[in-house]
C-alpha cells in the first residue's frame, strides 16, 4: 500500500506591497492561488516460479487548483473581478505487468495500463474591451485512456543484444488510436566499452483541459473546437557510448534527435504551438487548435561519472542542443526550453566516525543558458495599455545564464532499528541572482525583472525506519 498528499497556497498582493517589490508578472492584481492533490494505491507481485512473475497495481489519484486574481485602480485602490478558475481531476488506474524469461536468452515484458479521468474545468477571464466575461471552460466530463504493450529482448551472444516492442494507446475522448513500434540494440565491442542505438514512436494526449476549452459560434450555440485534438508523435533515435574505465569510473557519450509531429497550433496566432506550454504559471486556452505544427530536439550529452568508493563520489555531465518548433504558418522559431546548453556537476565525501555513524559533506554546481521569451511591442503596450507580443520573434530572445551552487553537511547515525540524519542544506550559496522572469508592467509602461531565490538555508532531520 502506498499514498502521498499535499496542499499548497499563496497570495501575491500588489495592493500590499512596495512598489519595487516583485510581481511575478502580476502587477496591478492580487492573486490567490490553492492546489491539493492526493494518490493511494495497492501493489502486488505475484510468482508463478522463478521465471514467470506477474505485479498488479490498483491506485486513486486526485489533483485540484483554484485561482482569484482582482485587478486593482491604482487611484480608488478598488478591486475588480479579474480571473477566477477551479479546476480539478480524478484519475483511477489499474495495470497489469507480466514477465516471463524463457532461459538465459530471451525475456518477454507485457501489459495493460487502463486509466479512467473524472474532470472538471471552470475558468473565465473579464474582457476589458468588451466589458463582459468570458468563460474559456464550464465543463464536467469523464474519459478513459487504454495502453497495451509487449516487450522481447534477446541475447544474441554474451556481446550482442536486441529490444523490440510495440505499444498501443486509445482515446476514448475522441477515438484517437496510436501504435509505436520501439526498437534497441546494444553490442559490447570491447571489454568494458559498449555502443548503443536505440528508435521509439511515441505518442501523447494534450493536456487535457484544452479538449474541453469552449468556443462561442453565436446564437447561443457552444461548440468544443479542441475535443477532436490527436496524439501529438515523437519519433525518437538515440547512439550511445559506454564506456567503464575502471570499476568504479565510466564515461558515457550519447546524440539524439527527436521530431514532433501533429502538434497543436492555431491560425488566430500562427506563432503559436502547444509545444511551448509547461514553462510559466498557467496553460493558453486557445480555442479552433489544429494538428498541424512540427518541432525537433537534438542534441549531444556527455556524463563522466565516479560511483561512491573510497568515501567519495563524483559526477559532471554537459548537454548541447537545439529544440525548434514551426507554429501554424510553418516558420520555424526556438522553443521556450531552448536553452542551448547545461552543465552540472557534483561531488561529495564521507568521513566515517566510529563504525556506524558518519558526516558527510556535499556540493553541487549547475551553469545553464537562459530561458527564451517573446519580446514585447513596448508602443503597441502603451498605447492597447495591455502587454502585446511580438509573436513574429517568438522566444528570440533569452535571459541571463543560469548559475546556482548548493552546499550539503549532515551527520548520520546509525543503529539497529532506525536511523537518524541531521543535515544543514544551503542552497545558491554565493546568493547569485537569476531571472525568474522578465514581463511587461502595465501600470508603469516598462519592463520588470523578477529573481529566483537567493540563497536560502534550510535545516533537516530524517528518521530512517
Amino acid at each position: 500500500m502506498f499514498g502521498l498528499g499535499g496542499k499548497s497556497f499563496i497570495q501575491i498582493y500588489d495592493s500590499k506591497k512596495d512598489s519595487t517589490e516583485f510581481s511575478y508578472g502580476l502587477s496591478g492584481t492580487d492573486t490567490d492561488f490553492g492546489s491539493k492533490m492526493g494518490v493511494i494505491g495497492l501493489s502486488h507481485i505475484y510468482y508463478f516460479n522463478n521465471s514467470t512473475r506477474l505485479k498488479t497495481s490498483f491506485s486513486v489519484q486526485g489533483v485540484s487548483s483554484f485561482t482569484k486574481l482582482d485587478s486593482i485602480d491604482k487611484k480608488s485602490e478598488i478591486k475588480k473581478q479579474f480571473y477566477r478558475s477551479n479546476l480539478g481531476e480524478t484519475k483511477y488506474g489499474i495495470s497489469t505487468h507480466l514477465l516471463k524469461k524463457f532461459g538465459a536468452r530471451d525475456m518477454l515484458v507485457s501489459g495493460l495500463i487502463y486509466d479512467y479521468y473524472l474532470v472538471s474545468y471552470i475558468d473565465s477571464v473579464y474582457l476589458w474591451k468588451e466589458d463582459r466575461f468570458q468563460k474559456n471552460n464550464n465543463s464536467e466530463g469523464n474519459f478513459d485512456l487504454l495502453q497495451a504493450y509487449a516487450h522481447w529482448k534477446h541475447n544474441f551472444s554474451n556481446t550482442f543484444s536486441l529490444n523490440f516492442g510495440l505499444h498501443y494507446q486509445y482515446f476514448s475522448l475522441n477515438g484517437s488510436q496510436s501504435l509505436e513500434p520501439r526498437a534497441g540494440l546494444k553490442w559490447n565491442f570491447a571489454k568494458n566499452q559498449s555502443l548503443n542505438f536505440g528508435y521509439g514512436l511515441h505518442a501523447q494526449t494534450q493536456p487535457k483541459m484544452l479538449y474541453f476549452v469552449e468556443t462561442d459560434m453565436g446564437n447561443d450555440i457552444i461548440e468544443f473546437t479542441n475535443k477532436d485534438l490527436e496524439f501529438t508523435r515523437s519519433n525518437q533515435f538515440v547512439i550511445g557510448y559506454d564506456n567503464i574505465l575502471r570499476p568504479n569510473f565510466r564515461i558515457r557519450l550519447e546524440t539524439y534527435y527527436q521530431y514532433l509531429t501533429r502538434v497543436p497550433v492555431t491560425e488566430s496566432t500562427p506563432d503559436y504551438s502547444v509545444i511551448n506550454e509547461g514553462a510559466d504559471f498557467h496553460i493558453n486556452l486557445y480555442d479552433s487548435l489544429e494538428n498541424k505544427g512540427l518541432g525537433q530536439n537534438y542534441g549531444v550529452e556527455l556524463t563522466i561519472e565516479k560511483f561512491f568508493a573510497k568515501n567519495y563520489y563524483l559526477l559532471f555531465t554537459a548537454s548541447l542542443f537545439e529544440s525548434k518548433y514551426k507554429g501554424y504558418n510553418g516558420i520555424e522559431h526556438s522553443t521556450v526550453f531552448n536553452n542551448n546548453f547545461v552543465f552540472n556537476a557534483l561531488g561529495g565525501y564521507e568521513f566515517k566516525i566510529k563504525e556506524k555513524n558518519s558526516l558527510n559533506i556535499d556540493l553541487k554546481g549547475v551553469y545553464a543558458g537562459g530561458k527564451r521569451y517573446i519580446p514585447v511591442d513596448e508602443e503597441a503596450s502603451v498605447i492597447e495599455n495591455e502587454t502585446v507580443y511580438l509573436w513574429s520573434e517568438a522566444y528570440s530572445k533569452k535571459y541571463k545564464d543560469y548559475f546556482r551552487i548548493d552546499f550539503r553537511i549532515s551527520y548520520r547515525m546509525n543503529s539497529k532499528k532506525i536511523d537518524q540524519e541531521w543535515a544543514v542544506d544551503i542552497q545558491n550559496i554565493t546568493n547569485h541572482k537569476n531571472v525568474f522572469q522578465y514581463t511587461w508592467d502595465p501600470n508603469r509602461n516598462e519592463y520588470r525583472i523578477d529573481y529566483q531565490q537567493g540563497i536560502f538555508p534550510m535545516f533537516l532531520f530524517r528518521i530512517y525506519f
